[in-house]
């Protein structure tokens, strides 16, 4: 909440307004105890349009996140589900710039995608030979995909992760996928 609450101001006041107040604050302040009260009253002096215009009150007393907060946007993971939308048109592997990679931007490929057949699944699996991945969140996304389209040659990878791995939020979602098809 806290680095929200920092983003926010930042993108309220501009960058170079922002660096000249955390510059100020810090040479004023750094490596000493500084309280909510103080704190605040040091922004209302140095930046008073943020008190009202922010309601920090609610941002710091209130519960939760309000809603104003910043959403995060991240231009590697929109880049990826672009490359998502744009496979889904073009059936084209090769088009796919999937060199360097994060373990982020693979999860987020794969729930990018649309509904898959097994065979265009088969062609997903051996180009990024996902079913073997090394990352439990990418296996995780890969396996909950693969038991939601039925994509059976995946089935042998489900069983070995779901006997192998104990943490619950890769095993639910895996296992609600398999849930919804009786045979399964």
């Amino acid at each position: 909440k806290g680095a929200f609450l920092l983003r926010l101001m930042e993108e309220s006041v501009g960058r170079e307004k922002w660096d000249q107040f955390l510059r100020a604050y810090f040479d004023a302040h750094g490596f000493h105890s500084m309280t909510t009260a103080a704190f605040l009253a040091e922004l209302d002096s140095t930046l008073p349009e943020l008190a009202t215009k922010l309601n920090l009150d609610e941002w710091i007393f209130g519960p939760g996140l309000p809603s104003n907060c910043p959403v995060p946007q991240s231009t590697a993971i929109a880049k990826v589900v672009r490359a998502a939308q744009l496979w889904n048109e073009t059936s084209n592997l090769a088009s796919l710039d999937s060199v360097g990679w994060s373990s982020h931007e693979r999860v987020a490929f794969i729930e990018a995608l649309p509904q898959l057949t097994p065979v265009l699944m088969s062609e997903l699996d051996a180009h990024f030979h996902f079913s073997e991945s090394g990352n439990s969140e990418v296996l995780a996304a890969w396996l909950r995909k693969a038991a939601q389209e039925q994509y059976r040659d995946a089935y042998p990878a489900i069983e070995r992760f779901l006997k192998s791995q104990g943490r619950r939020k890769f095993l639910r979602p895996i296992y609600e996928a398999l849930a919804k098809h009786p045979e399964d």
